[in-house]
């Protein structure tokens, strides 16, 4: 058995999620998780998946609530938000993409990023621009789910750059567990606000704001806390952070790109931040014009002796099998991420 302090369920059976203010009600009781569950899943990472009818809702959800969903191949951004938006939004997105990426002065890099999430936070450019990240925004809410159910996580929850709140709201929705999304953009947090009242889901359940992390952490921590493509690094000082509003007991779920990955370095900043690297993972697929993917390290808080040793060699055996699923004569491009494989791995197409 690994000794996680407080069980992920029985954090929840008195930290019921927040309140309208943000703030939790009690904390758990100590108790551990069977290490053959973690074992498993590091074992065959096929089993985090979801069945095939539960990818069509999702990806229903996305693009129907959002306008995300998976582009015609070789598609034209620019064009199509020339055609959707007009010719003075298409060059402001061009503009303000172009320079907060570029941008390398510290003080300015905040402010453009901000602008640039500002000016994507309205519809239809929105979901024009997000669907560009089609393949790893479906697969991580795919994930999200996938593990929370494997896990039995019963939530609160914290998504760290949230932007206009699908996963959130999936996440919510879909397991019906409580949650919190933070954004730097205000634009975005107005969007999620006014998607989730759309959904009938009150404050008390999902609230969306741009406080810091460790503003409305609820009491005993979150049971889990995630970050896709967020503001969350590799790196001591996140790893503290995160450390800080997370429960004993509870799973840090981080998503992104990684260079270089120093598996060493990583694992010793995440020991003196008092959290254990559990399994690596990845997600993503075909875009329309490349495929695109995303390292998945799925942590957890006061951990002993259960984390990877090599975390490299197990995102790249995820790879195996995927080239040959993808390039099956009549496989259409919305199937070829990673959440759809394993769900045919899993439990096959209907």
């Amino acid at each position: 058995m690994i000794v996680l302090g407080r069980s992920i369920s029985s954090h929840y059976a008195v930290c019921e999620g927040l309140d309208a203010e943000g703030r939790g009600n009690d904390v758990g009781a100590v108790m551990a998780i069977d290490e053959t569950v973690i074992s498993t899943l590091r074992a065959n990472k096929a089993q985090i998946a979801l069945p095939w009818a539960d990818m069509e809702r999702l990806e229903s959800f996305l693009d129907k609530s959002f306008g995300i969903k998976k582009l015609p191949d070789n598609y034209d951004l620019l064009a199509v938000i020339r055609d959707e938006c007009g010719d003075d939004v298409a060059e402001k997105y061009q503009t303000l993409n172009k320079r907060h990426l570029q941008v390398s002065d510290r003080c300015e890099r905040p402010q453009m990023k901000r602008a640039f999430y500002d000016l994507i936070s309205t519809d239809p450019l929105l979901g024009l621009v997000h669907s560009t990240r089609w393949p790893y925004i479906l697969d991580g809410a795919a994930y999200l789910t996938a593990l929370i159910r494997a896990l039995g996580v019963e939530g609160p929850f914290i998504d760290i750059g949230c932007h206009a709140g699908y996963h959130a709201l999936w996440l919510a929705t879909e397991c019906g567990i409580n949650g919190r999304g933070v954004d730097i953009s205000q634009d975005a947090v107005r969007y999620a606000r006014e998607r989730t009242a759309d959904f009938g889901v009150s404050q008390a359940r999902l609230v969306f704001d741009s406080q810091t992390i460790r503003t409305r952490t609820p009491v005993g921590g979150y049971a889990l806390v995630y970050s896709i493509n967020g503001p969350i690094t590799l790196a001591r000082r996140s790893f503290e952070e995160v450390s800080n509003i997370l429960g004993n007991g509870g799973v840090f779920v981080w998503v992104g790109q990684v260079a270089e990955y120093e598996g060493k370095r990583i694992r010793d900043d995440l020991t003196k931040a008092g959290m254990t690297l559990l399994f690596g993972d990845v997600i993503g697929g075909w875009d329309g014009k490349a495929f695109l993917a995303r390292v998945v390290l799925v942590i957890a808080e006061g951990a002993e002796n259960c984390g990877s040793e090599d975390v490299t060699t197990e995102i790249e055996s995820v790879w195996k099998g995927f080239s040959d699923y993808c390039n099956t004569e009549g496989r259409m491009g919305s199937e070829k991420t990673l959440s759809k494989y394993r769900s045919w791995l899993t439990y096959g197409f209907p």
